[in-house]
């Protein structure tokens, strides 16, 4: 990490600096845009996540963190396409790679994505990745109900993070945080 965001609780609610949902908050804030697409937790039984669109600046908090899970886009670009306004997108620089591509394309798409934020990426990975960690802590595979991948550590610094999930062990739901 090479800073931090010093206003409000964006550092403590974001998995390290806070960066990405300062920008899309600030788009926001200044009517630069409408929604803002991102990762969000999935309402879809058998998905942790999914791609969103925030319209404030409460729901874009709510999906604020990382999530190292496989997401596809393909039902928030309709809804691009399908209702007006001026968006942003954050995504894996593949995704936002492939977004460019498709406003090249699609007019509507290209007048509707204002900006395009990619994030810093090291790693891609699959739904099991979340399986397996919940595992490792006790949660049997389908019994994960949610995962914070960087839950941030009151006595550590933002890079020494921890995870904290949410499942069924021995028949009642249990958080477990584990560094």
């Amino acid at each position: 990490m090479f800073g931090h965001v010093l206003e409000g609780n964006y550092r403590k609610n974001g998995s390290s600096g806070g960066f990405v949902t300062w920008i899309c908050s600030q788009l926001l804030r200044h009517d630069y845009i409408d929604a803002v697409i991102h990762v969000k937790e999935s309402k879809q039984a058998g998905k942790l996540f999914e791609y969103g669109i925030s319209r404030n600046e409460l729901e874009l908090d709510a999906g604020a963190k990382t999530k190292y899970y496989p997401v596809e886009y393909s039902e928030v670009i309709k809804t691009v396409k399908n209702v007006p306004g001026r968006y942003a997108v954050v995504g894996l620089p593949s995704y936002i790679m492939e977004l460019r591509l498709l406003s090249e394309q699609d007019p509507v798409v290209k007048e509707r994505l204002k900006f395009m934020i990619g994030l810093v990426c090291g790693h891609q990975k699959t739904t099991k990745f979340a399986e397996f960690l919940a595992w490792q802590c006790g949660i049997k595979p389908g019994d994960l109900k949610s995962i914070n991948f960087r839950k941030k550590q009151d006595d550590a610094p933002a890079s020494k993070y921890a995870i904290e999930l949410v499942g069924i062990v021995d028949g009642k739901e249990q958080t477990i945080v584990k560094k």
